[in-house]
């Protein structure tokens, strides 16, 4: 699938696909890397490619058989010399085209090198929204961030590894509104989604992600900046389960997320009472240097 590597039965999210890949593949996928790679931007977004290939313990998991391509040989040089006829292969267009959806399931995935972090903070008194974007990985990645509605953007940002870099969104100099919408997109499912407003009784809540590096749990602060208790609703989107806590003014609260059940795969949407404008969502997958499989949710008709 696009923005999946694929090799034999595993995958690994990268940035094209590569299926049942040959020794002549991996090869070409490297060269690739090594022409590319004269940019170091492009460099540190392309270092962790080789992630999808075990060169430590190659023969560690038996790699069931593959389909046989017998029948997908080209012809001979005899067959051709002789003439020989091939049924021809004609496609028929549905007579209505839809979609293609994404195949449900789950694969292997070999472990990823990328620790994204990324923090959203507002400013009431300033009008604003800054961003920083952390890499706490020993390889570089790259942010895509995108605005809801207006003519802004896109933004990418590549930060190096154990680096960390910030912007500043001036909501009030834009003129219109106070509220803002702004998705953040990452290597291997990563995914922000801050909504919400600098308004004066706007909530303001900072919320920090961390996981240990062997762990499966993900755990998550939410601090309120704010001058009044923020009555916070955070749902589990795998498990449609809701944890609501109360915090009070200038306060914070912890929790910790068991993500063994999906895989290390998590997706939580956090709301605060009484402001239909706050909603931040947080998708992603916890590396831990273990091997791991693809998120269950996709091909979900949700």
């Amino acid at each position: 699938s696009p923005g999946v590597i694929t090799v034999g039965t595993r995958s690994a999210g990268k940035l094209f696909a590569l299926s049942h890949a040959s020794p002549n593949a991996r090869l070409t996928a490297i060269r690739l890397f090594q022409r590319t790679g004269k940019d170091l931007g492009v460099r540190m977004r392309w270092s962790g490619i080789s992630s999808c290939f075990n060169f430590a313990t190659p023969n560690a998991v038996v790699v069931p058989p593959l389909p046989a391509t017998k029948a997908y040989a080209p012809p001979t040089p005899a067959e051709i010399a002789a003439g020989t006829r091939f049924n021809d292969y004609v496609p028929v267009p549905p007579a209505t085209s839809v979609v293609p959806r994404q195949e449900p399931g789950i694969r292997r995935a070999r472990a990823l090198p990328y620790r994204p972090l990324v923090r959203a903070v507002t400013s009431h008194s300033d009008q604003s929204l800054t961003l920083t974007f952390g890499n706490q990985g020993p390889v570089g990645l790259a942010y895509h961030v995108r605005q809801a509605g207006g003519s802004a953007g896109p933004w990418t940002y590549t930060i190096a590894p154990h680096h960390t870099a910030s912007d500043i969104w001036a909501l009030g100099a834009q003129g219109a509104s106070s509220v803002f919408d702004l998705s953040v997109y990452g290597p291997n499912g990563f995914y922000r989604r801050y909504q919400g407003s600098v308004a004066h009784d706007a909530a303001n809540l900072v919320i920090d992600t961390e996981h240990e590096r062997r762990g499966e749990a993900l755990r998550v602060t939410f601090t309120n900046r704010g001058a009044s208790e923020a009555r916070v609703i955070v749902t589990d989107v795998y498990t449609g389960r809701a944890t609501v806590e109360t915090i009070p003014a200038r306060g914070a609260f912890s929790r910790e997320w068991d993500l063994a059940e999906n895989h290390r795969w998590y997706d939580l949407i956090v709301q605060v009472a009484g402001d239909s404008t706050f909603r931040q969502q947080l998708a992603g997958h916890v590396e831990n240097g273990e091997d791991s499989y693809t998120d269950p949710a996709m091909g979900n008709p949700d």
